[in-house]
């Protein structure tokens, strides 16, 4: 998966930290910047970028992160850039053009960065960025949120617009999933879905526990899918304010205990045997899926066996 904010704090990495960065969309034309102003075009519209862009920059060194007005949907990017201003107070601010000493600079592209000369030659960046790159962009933004909030210049548990949160594009919203769960089994499926390893599963003392590890999690929603019980459900992305506040979540805690037969922990009130073992005793040459997974599968096939009924 492409990642062009890595590129772009590659890049600044590789030269001289500019103290304002200015953003415009797509369609807008720049404007006559201060010298040593970077502007970057984005590959689309403000509202579609989210506060990790902005709390990079500022926490790789840029001063300013300045954003033009929007020529095709003012209104949306003004709410969109006032999120980022509610989050970052003193590093986000609408463009405002210089008195004086005004130039026209190269415009970079988000996307289309061109790989700096240090990468050429093989020097090294890490040394010239407070940033893991090796980090995916929402790692990048938490690591960056707490930067900046630990030198006073972020104020992401405090964000107005977190009770607002409950899409992907919103401005101010977390990679992870909020995500419920009941009627749990503790079988495990989930975490071996994730391709995260966001989800841990503990037993203890005749207990298990379902624990989200938040940070870890990037909403590919595998155990929404493949829980066999369909225990599991989501409302959407987390708040960035909720996910700094509650970096782990405990989804679900039940009384479990070890088949006699093969030692797989299943609910206690369900007998000594698990499902499974339950329906070998019955039949021994058999197989049989999970219950409410074969309902579940039932439901699903049923439009199309309709379907097939009718032609």
């Amino acid at each position: 998966m492409s990642d062009p904010v890595r590129a772009l704090l590659r890049w600044l990495a590789a030269h001289d930290t500019p103290e304002r960065v200015l953003l415009l969309c797509a369609e807008a034309e720049p404007p006559p910047v201060a010298r040593g102003t970077v502007v970057v075009r984005l590959e689309g519209c403000v509202p579609d970028v989210g506060v990790g862009l902005p709390a990079q920059l500022l926490a790789s060194g840029v001063g300013v992160v300045e954003v033009l007005p929007c020529p095709t949907d003012p209104g949306p990017a003004a709410a969109h850039v006032a999120a980022w201003s509610a989050v970052l107070p003193d590093g986000v601010a609408s463009f405002s053009p210089p008195s004086r000493r005004r130039s026209r600079p190269e415009v970079l592209v988000l996307g289309q960065i061109p790989l700096p000369r240090r990468t050429l030659l093989g020097l090294g960046l890490r040394d010239r960025t407070p940033l893991d790159l090796d980090l995916d962009d929402a790692g990048r933004t938490l690591a960056a949120l707490r930067l900046l909030e630990e030198a006073g210049r972020a104020r992401p548990r405090e964000d107005p617009a977190a009770a607002a949160e409950g899409t992907a594009a919103s401005p101010t919203a977390a990679a992870a999933a909020r995500l419920l769960v009941e009627g749990c089994t503790a079988c495990g499926v989930c975490v071996l879905a994730c391709p995260h390893d966001a989800l841990v599963l503990d037993h203890a003392d005749g207990v298990s526990t379902l624990t989200h590890l938040r940070e870890q999690c990037r909403s590919e929603l595998e155990c929404v899918r493949l829980c066999p019980v369909d225990a599991y459900s989501t409302t959407g992305p987390l708040a960035l304010a909720e996910l700094l506040e509650e970096p782990v979540a405990v989804l679900a805690r039940l009384t479990t205990a070890a088949c006699e037969r093969c030692g797989a922990r299943h609910p206690a009130d369900e007998g000594a045997l698990c499902p499974t073992c339950r329906y070998r005793e019955g039949n021994a040459f058999g197989s049989a899926l999970p219950p409410a997974l074969l309902a579940r599968l039932g439901r699903e096939a049923g439009p199309q066996a309709g379907a097939r009924e009718g032609d």
